[in-house]
């Protein structure tokens, strides 16, 4: 079966940053509860007053502790250079427009990682955007990848079924920017990645959760990588694309419609419940 990094297996809960990880949540965190009721608009805080701060690392090398954890509005959170609301249950971060044309791998990726493949670039940790999304009570899905793409020893039961429409997994991806004349704009990130095959933008819907792995260092993948928003299948990567040519490393490209290089755009991650269907799968 594929390995979320944060999977509760007792490989990963040996890793020494994991346990550092569930230390620290336990310790500063309080577990987020259902969402209130209407007359209740505000819920209890995810962090108390007292929390601690979070410790450097202690090694080189070692895996970076995530960024301390601020509350910046009754029910909104600062972590790093992420916001993320606990009611909405939406992620908010800047990025740029690093390609607008071309054949494109990812979506997204930090400045770190692909960038001649890459759609939107950022600069925040993707280690600090899974704790966000761990913190708000999300869960990869399960066999999202085929075994033609997972390593020998990450290969899913024989009789495992896909699940690619977990209801707690996929996830609309919104971009806002200002045009030349101080306009807001809006957009799926989807309306700038057409398809090479059909010429058309890209199939409009969500994008899949599915947590990275850790590699053959004990390190989250994404973090090495750089890797966030895939669009041809890559485990490392925090999110992928559940499109019908998710296989396909030529399929993708950066389309017309978007704006110019390097325009400083919001991306907002909305978690929705409908996904799109995967090619062969039922």
């Amino acid at each position: 079966m594929y390995k979320s990094a944060f999977a509760p297996s007792a490989t990963n809960l040996n890793r020494p940053y994991i346990r550092m990880l569930l230390s620290l949540l336990c310790s500063s965190l309080v577990a987020a509860e259902a969402p209130p009721a209407p007359t209740d608009p505000t819920p209890a805080p995810l962090i108390p007053p007292n929390a601690p701060p979070v410790p450097p690392p202690t090694k080189p090398g070692e895996q970076p502790p995530p960024g301390q954890i601020t509350q910046i509005s009754k029910t909104r959170y600062r972590l790093g250079k992420i916001e993320f609301d606990q009611v909405s249950r939406t992620i908010t971060f800047s990025a740029t427009l690093n390609m607008n044309k071309g054949m494109l791998e990812y979506a997204l990726v930090n400045e770190s990682g692909k960038l001649h493949e890459a759609l939107l670039a950022t600069d925040i940790s993707p280690f600090n955007l899974n704790l966000a999304l761990i913190i708000l009570k999300f869960k990869p899905a399960k066999n999202f990848f085929p075994s033609e793409v997972l390593p020998p020893d990450q290969q899913p039961p024989p009789a495992a079924k896909p699940a690619p429409n977990d209801q707690n997994s996929g996830f609309d991806i919104k971009v806002s920017w200002k045009d030349q004349e101080g306009i807001e704009k809006t957009a799926r990130m989807e309306d700038w990645i057409h398809n090479a095959a059909t010429k058309k933008k890209a199939e409009p819907g969500p994008f899949v959760y599915t947590g990275s792995d850790l590699d053959h260092n004990g390190i989250y993948s994404a973090q090495a990588t750089g890797s966030i928003v895939a669009l041809h299948s890559d485990p490392s990567a925090i999110f992928n694309n559940p499109r019908q040519e998710n296989h396909s490393d030529g399929i993708w490209q950066a389309g017309p419609g978007a704006p110019p290089l390097q325009t400083k755009v919001q991306v907002t991650f909305c978690p929705c419940k409908k996904v799109v269907k995967e090619a062969g799968r039922k």
